[in-house]
């Protein structure tokens, strides 16, 4: 459990750098006409893809093995819906929908990963 939770820990700091969608967005809104600033969600969809990534490649313990599948889950439905943020151009309905879809989604990754913290602190506690 120890050495999962390292694994883990170094994986987010890993890749905790960069603009965030929030910050993309209000980039947006502060300047409508320049449909490009979306280009500055590429780098944030391709650090969850390294994230998920390393989550599939980890050795997990059979008891984090279901909170550690939602977080996965979870962060594949929020790259999804950034992917779908920048297709503004060309469908801004699924847009719309994909940035309500993120915020959701966003609440359930940091209920996911909060869950699994307390799991693996209890585990931790119990040794």
């Amino acid at each position: 459990i120890q050495k999962y939770s390292e694994a883990l820990v170094n994986i987010y700091e890993k890749y905790n750098t960069g603009k965030s969608v929030p910050e993309v967005l209000e980039k947006l809104t502060a300047d409508e006409e320049n449909i490009s600033i979306l280009k500055e969600l590429d780098p944030i969809t391709d650090r969850i893809k390294k994230i998920i990534s390393e989550l599939l490649k980890m050795q997990v313990p059979q008891s984090l093995s279901i909170p550690h599948l939602d977080l996965v889950n979870v962060s594949e439905r929020l790259m999804e819906n950034i992917s779908k943020i920048k297709l503004l151009d060309n469908d801004p309905i699924v847009t719309i929908g994909a940035i309500n879809q993120y915020w959701e989604n966003t609440v359930a990754l940091e209920s996911a990963a909060g869950k699994l913290i307390e799991i693996i602190r209890q585990k931790l506690s119990q040794q």
